[in-house]
This record gives C-alpha cells, structure tokens and sequence, in this order.
C-alpha cells in the first residue's frame, strides 16, 4: 500500500512539472522572461533589429526582423535618420514570417546572406549618411506613421545606448526584443542577417 501511494505521489510530481514546463513554453512565447522579470512582449510588428554605422555611407546597414508569422509587404515604407528626409525603397520589398531584410544604400557593396531580402534605398546613403557617434533611425509606413525607432551614442531622444565602436553594431538582445526600453539593446559584433549575440 504504501508502495503504490509513493509511486502515485511521484507521478503526480511529474504531472506537475511536465505542466508547469508547458506553461512556462507557452507563456515565454507570449512574454518575454528575462530572469525573474516578466513583461509583455510587444512584437506583433516588424523591428528595427540591428544597426551598422560604422563603415561610412556605402558600407552602413541596417537590419528588419518580421517576428510575425505573415509575409510583409515594404512596399511604400521608408526609413528615416537624423537630419534628413525620410528616405524611400527602390524596389517593392517582402519581408518573410521570422525572416530578416537588410536596407542598404544604391551605393552600397554589402552582400546579404541567402535567404535575407535586400533593400536598396534610392540614394547613395542610408539618409544623410549614419553617423558613427550618435544617430536615431525610424522605420515609417507609407502614411509615415512609424512602426519603430531606435537612437544611440550621444542621439538620446529615443534609447539611451552606447556607442558602437568599429567592428560592433547596435542590436536588439535577445533578437528581435521590443518592449520600447533601453534594455531591448545592446552592442555587439555584428551579425548581418541572422540571430543577434
């Protein structure tokens, strides 16, 4: 008897755990767990998700990430730097569902991974060139209405994020992060189209 009352209570324990583990799989694609804080994860939209301004106008990069599971049409859309007009695509891009697009310059001679869309801007800089030290950069739809924005270096008007130096990028941790804190960012070394470090 007292056999079957131990095995049925350790079964019960395993219950638990293989549900609270399920829970918690469940939960963490709905929020974002960072160690003991949890918060509601707002990406249900297309993000901003690193930024290389380090390479000069036909070497500068910027990173989108659809954590969406529907293709996005770009067509329209536009980005936006510091100082300058909101800068238009030349083609009409799609994002993939969990897929990444990198924009770039008409100038530019960065090679994207296979798999990433590229888009082209219809100047030969990213707006007026991102700036190194300090920038911020919106994401637009074709009304001009942003869907998201990001700021580093000494450009505090949006995050408060460090200054990459050569070599290291700007990028949301973990990828594709947006509860619209500083915290949602890092610097790092760069990683052109794939899953930020």
């Amino acid at each position: 008897m007292k056999i079957s009352m131990i095995i049925l209570f350790l079964l019960s324990v395993v219950c638990i755990l293989f549900s609270i583990g399920k829970t918690y799989a469940y939960l963490s694609s709905i929020f974002l767990i960072k160690g003991n804080t949890i918060t509601v994860s707002s990406q249900n939209h297309i993000v901003i998700n690193e930024v290389s301004p380090n390479g000069g106008k036909d070497q500068d990069w910027i990173e989108l990430f659809n954590p969406t599971n529907k293709d996005i049409d770009l067509t329209g859309w536009m980005i936006h730097d510091n100082g300058a007009n909101p800068e238009n695509f030349s083609d009409s891009p799609t994002i993939s569902a969990n897929g990444y697009a990198v924009i770039v310059a008409s100038s530019s001679a960065i090679t994207v991974p296979n798999g990433v869309t590229k888009i082209i801007t219809t100047s030969p800089s990213i707006g007026n060139g991102l700036n190194p030290d300090s920038d911020y950069i919106q994401l637009l739809k074709p009304d001009s209405s942003v869907v998201d924005q990001t700021s580093y270096g000494s450009d505090k008007s949006i995050f408060n994020i460090a200054t990459p130096s050569a070599n290291q990028t700007v990028q949301r941790f973990p990828n594709g992060t947006d509860t619209d804190t500083s915290s949602d960012w890092h610097v790092a070394n760069a990683t052109l189209g794939g899953v930020n470090q």
